[in-house]
């Protein structure tokens, strides 16, 4: 199974150590995008990458090689900090820039109207560090459920707290690890 991390936590954290350490154990290849660190630019909502250059952004930046990992990945990995109920600019940013994975066209899947993926369906693995507000929380997993219907996939949530045990999220990121690795 093959992997992208869009890593959007700005400080060490023991969830990254114990993320690559799984991703080995369960022979993950993975490519790990570390956010802060790249230029990426905001979404200008042209549809160029859907029209004129299908599949591909005209906008010059680190998110040409993101797009083509995401894109060659089952599984999606997002860390956070939950910001408001919703992700990090930093991974609002990279997310709005995943619509070349997406067909320009439509269908109407449950009463949804969704884009086609262009490159198969994923499992999406969101980790959010929350400052335990219970409503922000809920925001979150219904954010990511969203997404992950947008984009007609699967999906696994974890929120890490303050204050919680290793073994308290660590079962929650291996349990998502099993499931993806069952699609």
């Amino acid at each position: 199974m093959k992997a992208a991390i869009l890593d959007a936590i700005t400080t060490d954290s023991m969830v990254s150590t114990t993320l690559q350490a799984y991703l080995v154990q369960r022979q993950v290849v993975y490519s790990w995008y570390t956010l802060q660190y790249l230029k990426i630019l905001p979404c200008r909502s042209c549809n160029t990458c859907a029209i004129r250059t299908p599949g591909e952004c005209f906008q010059n930046d680190d998110m040409r090689l993101i797009v083509h990992s995401l894109a060659a990945s089952e599984l999606l990995i997002y860390l956070t900090p939950i910001t408001y109920g919703g992700y990090s600019s930093l991974l609002k940013k990279a997310i709005d820039r995943s619509m070349p994975l997406g067909e320009a066209s439509y269908i109407v899947q449950k009463g949804h109207l969704l884009h086609p993926m262009r490159y198969g369906r994923k499992y999406i693995l969101a980790v959010g560090f929350s400052n335990g507000d219970s409503e922000e929380e809920a925001n979150f997993n219904l954010l990511v459920s969203r997404n992950a219907l947008n984009m007609q996939s699967s999906h696994s949530v974890v929120i890490i707290r303050p204050g919680d045990r290793l073994k308290d999220w660590a079962y929650g990121i291996d349990l998502a690890l099993i499931k993806a690795a069952q699609l």
